[in-house]
């Protein structure tokens, strides 16, 4: 799938959900169906996705407790991501997707820069950033990180992206 599309994919859920910056994760969370839980896992897993079963009829999104609240964030979009791009469709029941936000710097599994850029453009939608960015001039990175709820990394990455 091309980053347009993805990015197309995050903006729909995005407006059918009326859901603006800064994404009530939970709110997006519940929409899909998934239950939210923050436990310690090791430092170099960032969340996982459990599949429903009989005894669960709820996805499970289990992120780090130990990460960043921007990183925790980040996760949740990027697991949202997996679920809405399909990447979960005809898995074993009970497998379980573990993420790493490090792997979109990496370039690894496809999928997981997928949902990278599907989590990428649901915390800060494209046109949004866009129009505070070059109509308001909003310039300042902190500011801008509070508004999205989003990590100076994840800001920066979009400001490129956007040509800013």
């Amino acid at each position: 799938m091309i980053a347009k599309q993805i990015q197309s994919i995050a903006l729909k859920f995005l407006a059918s959900h009326k859901l603006s910056p800064p994404v009530d994760i939970k709110k997006a969370s519940e929409i899909i169906n998934a239950e939210l839980v923050f436990i310690e896992m090791p430092k170099s897993v960032s969340g996982l996705i459990i599949a429903p079963t009989p005894d669960m009829p709820a996805y499970g999104i289990s992120i780090n407790s130990r990460h960043s609240h921007y990183h925790q964030r980040f996760t949740v979009a990027h697991e949202i991501g997996h679920l809405l791009l399909g990447h979960l469709e005809g898995s074993h029941p009970n497998i379980t997707m573990f993420s790493d936000i490090q792997n979109f710097a990496l370039g690894h599994h496809p999928r997981e820069r997928e949902a990278n850029i599907f989590a990428a453009e649901m915390l800060i939608p494209t046109p949004h950033i866009k129009d505070i960015v070059f109509s308001a001039g909003w310039r300042d990175i902190n500011s801008l990180c509070r508004l999205y709820g989003a990590s100076q990394q994840a800001i920066q990455i979009k400001l490129k992206e956007i040509g800013a």
